[in-house]
């Protein structure tokens, strides 16, 4: 995977690793969670949706009780 380097966003709840995919059909981010190094790839559409996500959602998904199935 081509990258244009990557950037660790850390405090002391998590750590993740963002890098930036420029081979798919336009830029794409993968997110590393650097505890599990569970990886996932989001597209910029997903990423735009957080930005517009209720507040209480993003909570929820930060909630380290809720793990989706």
């Amino acid at each position: 995977m081509k990258s244009s380097g990557s950037v660790v966003v850390t405090n002391e709840f998590a750590s993740v690793e963002i890098r930036v995919d420029h081979q798919s059909n336009g830029p794409t981010a993968w997110v590393t969670d650097r505890k599990s190094g569970v990886t996932r790839k989001i597209d910029p559409l997903a990423l735009e949706g957080l930005v517009w996500a209720p507040d209480c959602l993003i909570e929820s998904l930060a909630d380290p009780g809720h793990r989706g199935a």
